[in-house]
């Protein structure tokens, strides 16, 4: 053993000296021997750049700067063999600094424009490469090309070597575009007569409902707003017809401040309707908070929200809580100028005086022109309450005949319903199939005195304009069914 080791160390001095030998025969030779770019051995570094691109360096004995001893520790270590290893002719250099370091997250070296390569995410070897190894310069191939290099400030001449920047400044610096414009805001709402006379409403979601209803797809759904001044009216109205009798109408009072005891209500209704006194009116914000103050109207308390879009419509908020707080009533409407049904008839086409034109009573075998008999002088007049008189007046006298009195009917109570199925001749279900509707041009009317109580007037509009009227009285006394039907007409018979 100690033989083995004895040789090893006598192997070892011969290289040392075999080196020696070497470096001082070359010491002694006139001209500096110019070495090729340095080899990188096979190993795990990465590869080198290729020798095309590499910039010769002087031989250390040019430049004055010592080259390394070669150490023992270089030459290879034999393995346990029989016979002795030819050894190397040169020691293995050791890998100098400029090795391709990854860059952390598998970044690759980005060029730096003055053409000095700077590892990205790593710091440059303040160390200087001894020896014939060249300064490696960044493959082309491996690094991606930017896609916008900018310029460099200041161009470096070949004999010197810039200094390389963090932030390479940019001659041409880009101008930022200019700030768009803000459209002003529209001033839709903001004065009272944005909003005088009728609206109607476009669409409605209920406090149930998951999405809104179109009211064009729903007849029931005719809500209208009047607005007239500091007030406004809500309209309910099934017949499209915001005058009718069947019409729901609720009238609603500017607010601009609420009292404390008010506020007490409001509060006490729970479901957040204080929140709605806290944004009180603003007409410079197209902003407006009414509420109902009529005591007979189960909307008391009632508050009507009322805010201006820009696009011209009105989007208004219905609050009530109702069932002693129990149910909160909220609903939501968006409201046009625009008509969302056709209109139907009105009232208003009705009211004043029609004169009789024919009458075909009860036992009479044909009509009968009533120019051509003063005796049949009839005249119906229809008064701004829904209600009407029928007048005969024969000769022309208003006061030799008689009047009776009616009023205009949506339904019937239980009672009446019965009376007129008493009758036998099927009225009880005309008049419940076919209420008013001016949609349809239709009214039914029932008189109101007491010796003709439960008379009907059923009122329909010819197309061209006239009156055609069925008056249908039962005398239960004598079990005789009077049925007299009229034409009438606007213009003057007599």
């Amino acid at each position: 053993m100690n033989t083995f080791v004895k040789c090893n160390r006598r192997i070892a001095l011969f290289l040392v000296l075999l080196l020696t030998t070497a470096l001082l025969a070359g010491c002694t030779e006139d001209e500096p021997e110019i070495r090729k770019p340095y080899s990188k051995p096979v190993g795990n570094e990465s590869t080198p750049t290729p020798e095309a691109t590499t910039t010769p360096t002087a031989d250390p004995a040019v430049t004055g700067e010592p080259s390394p001893e070669p150490s023992a520790t270089d030459a290879p270590t034999p393995v346990a063999v029989t016979e002795s290893p030819t050894p190397e002719p040169t020691a293995t250099p050791t890998i100098g600094p400029y090795t391709n370091t990854p860059t952390p997250g598998g970044a690759t070296e980005t060029p730096d424009p003055t053409g000095a390569a700077t590892p990205t995410g790593a710091t440059t070897p303040a160390a200087t490469p001894t020896g014939s190894q060249a300064t490696p310069t960044p493959n082309p191939i491996d690094t991606p090309t930017p896609t916008a290099t900018p310029k460099p400030a200041n161009t470096p001449t070949p004999t010197s070597t810039p200094t390389p920047t963090n932030t390479p400044t940019q001659t041409n610096t880009p101008k930022p575009t200019a700030t768009p414009t803000t459209a002003p805001k529209s001033s839709f709402g903001t004065k009272w007569a944005d909003y005088d006379g009728m609206w109607y409403a476009y669409d409605i979601l209920g406090v149930e409902a998951s999405s809104p209803t179109l009211c064009k797809n729903d007849p029931d759904c005719d809500y209208r707003l009047v607005f007239d001044g500091e007030k406004v009216r809500l309209i309910h109205t099934p017949d499209h017809n915001p005058d009718s009798g069947a019409a729901d109408n609720v009238e609603f009072s500017l607010v601009y401040i609420f009292s404390e005891k008010s506020r007490s209500m409001y509060e006490a209704m729970g479901y957040g309707m204080t929140s709605y006194l806290d944004n009180p009116t603003d007409l410079s914000k197209g902003h407006l908070v009414y509420t109902c103050k009529d005591g007979s109207s189960s909307s008391m308390l009632a508050l009507l929200i009322v805010d201006a879009q820009s696009d011209g419509t009105l989007k208004v908020a219905y609050r009530l809580v109702i069932d002693g707080g129990s149910y909160p009533v909220f609903v939501d409407y968006t409201f046009t100028r625009n008509p969302v049904f056709k209109e139907p008839d009105k009232y208003a086409n009705y009211k004043g005086q029609w004169n009789c034109k024919t009458v075909w009573g009860v036992e009479a075998e044909e009509p009968t022109d009533c120019s051509k008999d003063p005796k049949c002088d009839y005249r119906l007049l229809f008064y701004d309450d829904y209600t009407a008189t029928l007048i005969w007046a024969p000769d022309h006298d208003m006061t030799a005949g008689t009047t009776s009195h009616y009023e205009m009917r949506y339904s019937f109570s239980s009672a009446e319903l019965e009376e007129y199925a008493s009758w036998e001749l099927g009225i009880d279900t005309m008049v419940e199939d076919n209420p008013t509707s001016f949609e349809k041009s239709h009214m039914v009317f029932r008189c109101t005195d007491k010796k003709f109580n439960g008379g009907l007037l059923i009122i329909d509009k010819n197309k061209d304009g006239t009156l055609n009227v069925e008056y249908w009285y039962f005398q239960k006394e004598a079990s005789y069914i009077v049925h007299v039907t009229y034409t009438f007409t606007r213009d003057l018979v007599y």
